[in-house]
């Protein structure tokens, strides 16, 4: 019996192919963790709007037209809502002071993560993660920078590395007490 192995020749060529494969997808394969990190941010953004939404359907039931203080029925009844039927955070008070700012200080973006969504990725004040160790950091803020009430929340997303701003980062997630609004930012 005679046994043939490869020749030289045919080993250079399928090296050749393989080399040539590599270079094609390796670009693409690279592409995809940014690509990973918009959809996680984009289905966290999507459960929030959901919360927002039951939330508001639960306020229409319960006082349309009106803050409320303690939503019962939902989310354990600590949710308080503005007049428009929006989450504005928990633990507001009876009666609510300021009826279009979110939260109690700047830990209100926070709270209403925390209590809004189930299983939800980490978030912290930046303030209090400074080594960037929580998935997301949480602002909360105004349209106009003034100081009409902070009434939106943002949240930047920092597991992937982004140490920038909340007005430059790659990934934000915001969310406005307005109207209810929940979007994601992808600069």
């Amino acid at each position: 019996m005679k046994q043939r192995g490869f020749t030289l020749m045919e080993l250079v060529i399928t090296l050749i192919v393989v080399a040539i494969l590599a270079v094609i997808a390796f670009p693409r394969l690279t592409s995809l963790r940014p690509e990973a990190e918009l959809a996680q941010a984009k289905a966290v953004a999507a459960s929030f709007q959901q919360a927002v939404a039951f939330a508001h359907t639960r306020w229409q039931i319960v006082s349309p037209g009106k803050e409320i203080v303690n939503l019962p029925g939902y989310v354990d009844g600590v949710l308080d809502l503005n007049a428009a039927g929006y989450p504005l955070g928990i633990n507001k008070n009876n009666p609510m002071g300021q009826a279009q700012q979110i939260g109690k200080g700047d830990a209100g973006c926070v709270s209403l993560w925390q209590t809004l969504i189930v299983d939800a990725p980490s978030v912290a004040l930046p303030s209090n993660d400074p080594d960037f160790n929580a998935d997301y950091h949480a602002y909360r803020h105004n349209e106009n920078g003034d100081n009409n009430p902070m009434s939106r929340c943002s949240y930047v997303y920092r597991a992937g590395g982004d140490r920038a701003d909340r007005d430059s980062a790659a990934i934000v997630i915001e969310y406005r007490s307005e109207d209810g609004s929940v979007g994601v930012i992808q600069r």
